[in-house]
């Protein structure tokens, strides 16, 4: 999710976040918030709750902007709604077999020599510099 956020909104500027192991079921932590100040003034803010009951997780990403919003889950539903000046839209699409796939594809190809490299290092690095800032 954050290197998709990064992949729409580009260079970081500041990253802040909190998390805490509240359930105690386990040693890592289960709740964490982060917010992330995007170069080009954009905020981004979320939520990751990995103790919820049984059937109440969501995957909800929400972008608002000056002339409407996007929502979309990142994993598990299979619509994204588009609201722009007030005109809702919904498009639904097929499920994919394995989230994943077509990045797995897209390395492999570039393994092979085929393409150039879908995801540098500086990209993966710049996420786990992410996460670290935001649970620490």
């Amino acid at each position: 999710q954050l290197d998709l956020m990064c992949y729409f909104f580009g260079k970081v500027r500041n990253v802040t976040g909190m998390a805490v192991n509240q359930a105690g079921l386990y040693e890592a932590d289960d709740m964490v918030t982060g917010a992330i100040l995007f170069e080009n003034n954009i905020i981004f803010s979320g939520t990751w709750c990995f103790n919820t009951a049984a059937g109440l997780s969501t995957d909800h990403c929400e972008i608002i902007g000056s002339e409407g919003k996007i929502s979309f889950s990142v994993f598990d539903n299979r619509t994204i709604s588009v609201s722009v000046n007030g005109v809702s839209s919904v498009y639904t699409y097929d499920a994919l077999q394995h989230v994943q796939q077509p990045m797995i594809e897209r390395t492999v190809q570039y393994f092979l020599n085929e393409i150039p490299n879908p995801c540098s290092a500086e990209d993966g690095v710049e996420v786990m510099r992410l996460i670290d800032e935001i649970t620490k």
